[in-house]
């Protein structure tokens, strides 16, 4: 909370203690309190979706996360859309975005231990698994199905940063900081919301 702007949000999604790749970063939810916080040229096809949406028409999952963000105090919305966005290159067509700007949540599972690792990763990278050892202190495995639905709550390719059924050790990759607004999985391979790097 040193040195923040006026207006600067102070709730956080992720703990401060998340690091990722080469740098030690947190990601925080967009908060967009009424229709001029969004700048209507930058997505103007789903303007309207954002906006205008029933939250009582999302799907059961999408729909956990949206209470998840609404129970922390962001006021941030879910857009679900008729085209998929299982993968980096769908949502980024879905929404009109670089691929680049897509953070796909990837769950990995520790070779050693067993737990489940989250990697928050821009839509255009792949995860140097090696590399990640260093950080992660053990190799990782990647995680079947079962074991990711079992650990978040959640389908692949539907994934979100939180909300998930158990805590989670979490890495961004600090390529996402270089974007003003990204997009991520909202617990359903149909379904988006906006977060801003900080």
């Amino acid at each position: 909370a040193q040195n923040r702007q006026p207006g600067e949000p102070t709730h956080h999604l992720l703990r401060d203690a998340v690091a990722q790749l080469l740098q030690i970063r947190l990601i925080r939810i967009i908060t967009y309190n009424n229709e001029d916080d969004w700048d209507r040229t930058d997505h103007p096809h789903l303007f309207s979706a954002i906006t205008r949406q029933n939250p009582m028409s999302l799907k059961p999952s999408a729909q956990r996360v949206q209470d998840v963000l609404i129970e922390r105090g962001f006021t941030n919305q879910i857009v679900e859309l008729a085209e998929s966005t299982r993968t980096s290159v769908e949502a980024a067509a879905a929404v009109g975005c670089e691929v680049a700007q897509i953070a796909k949540s990837l769950i990995f599972r520790g070779a050693t231990t067993g737990k489940a690792i989250l990697i928050i990763a821009s839509g255009s990278n792949r995860v140097n698994e090696k590399a990640m050892v260093a950080h992660v202190g053990e190799k990782l495995q990647r995680a079947d199905a079962d074991f990711v639905r079992e650990q978040t709550g959640f389908v692949i390719g539907g994934v979100p940063p939180l909300a998930h059924a158990h805590p989670l050790e979490t890495y961004i990759d600090a390529d996402l900081w270089q974007y003003a607004n990204i997009w991520a999985a909202a617990g359903h391979p149909n379904a988006v919301f906006p977060l801003t790097p900080d």
